[in-house]
């Protein structure tokens, strides 16, 4: 993704308040760079916790080993570091906060503000929650054992990719983009039995084609701009697109379905034992509803 890392700079600019100088002579002018690892050798669940204020944030597998892996890289002077790895619990928390969002930030090259990079263990059943205010949020979630998943992203802009199957079916998926362009990539890898997508303002790209897990349901809301949802083409398929906002949306949908009541069937809808049902709430702007291409 390219960096907008003025966009980040909004709220000290529109307050007033300049961004502070960087300082030579401070001696936490530097960059720093934190490394912190914790063996999921022998763990039927983990839960993790990542939680940063602004900059970039990658997750993704860890395939060289059992070990949850988290690093950060951040000008010192700005932010507070926290790793709470507690492998008897289960549990992992990171997170990096901004100090002061009176200021603005106060490295001066192309560098992002801030990186985090937390990398998973497949072997343990994972709980996984994410938060970034603001910033640029890369994930790439295939090949883990994922139960729960929850993404938020304030402002900023979110990749997503299963780009492989999750190893168990997922329970629950929360994808939470506010402002700016979510793509979200490979979601029918998920397996996800439930998932909800509430969107806020920018473009949201949704792809579930390929299969569905049996009476899978989906619910998508997007409050302003340009929605595309791509339907599972592997599977049989009912929608509808409602909400009280939904008459503003200029809707394009797709060929090969028949209305019965509420809903939109595929005509396949039959022929399949997987079943998956989408629930998509529009909002100002333009709606794109496909299937498999």
């Amino acid at each position: 993704m390219k960096g907008r890392w003025i966009l980040l700079m909004l709220v000290p600019l529109c307050a007033g308040i300049p961004a502070h100088a960087d300082d030579p002579d401070d001696p936490e002018y530097g960059y720093r760079r934190e490394r912190q690892a914790m063996s999921a050798g022998g763990l039927k669940k983990l839960v993790v916790e990542v939680d940063v204020s602004v900059g970039e944030l990658v997750i993704g597998r860890n395939a060289g080993s059992d070990s949850l892996i988290a690093e950060m890289e951040y000008k010192g002077r700005d932010y507070r570091s926290k790793f709470d790895l507690d492998a008897d619990k289960g549990k992992a928390l990171i997170r990096l906060k901004k100090r002061d969002w009176r200021h603005g930030n106060s490295n001066s090259d192309d560098r992002p503000p801030a990186r985090v990079t937390v990398l998973l263990p497949a072997a343990p059943e994972t709980v996984l929650e994410a938060r970034l205010k603001a910033g640029e949020a890369d994930l790439r979630l295939g090949g883990l054992r994922l139960r729960e998943t929850v993404v938020t992203l304030w402002a900023g802009e979110l990749d997503l990719d299963f780009d492989s199957p999750n190893l168990i079916p997922m329970d629950y998926l929360e994808i939470n983009p506010k402002i700016g362009e979510a793509s979200l990539r490979n979601l029918a890898n998920a397996r996800s039995l439930e998932t909800d997508i509430d969107s806020g303002i920018g473009e949201l790209t949704a792809d579930f084609r390929g299969g569905a897990e049996p009476d899978s349901r989906v619910r998508i809301d997007h409050d302003i701009g340009e929605t595309t949802v791509l339907l599972p083409d592997s599977a049989a398929v009912r929608y509808s697109v409602g909400g009280a906002a939904g008459f503003m949306s200029h809707k394009l949908l797709p060929s090969g379905f028949t209305d019965r009541g509420r809903y939109r069937y595929s005509d396949d809808f039959d022929r399949f034992t997987n079943r998956s049902t989408f629930i998509i709430t529009p909002g100002l702007g333009e709606l794109r509803v496909d299937r498999g291409n």
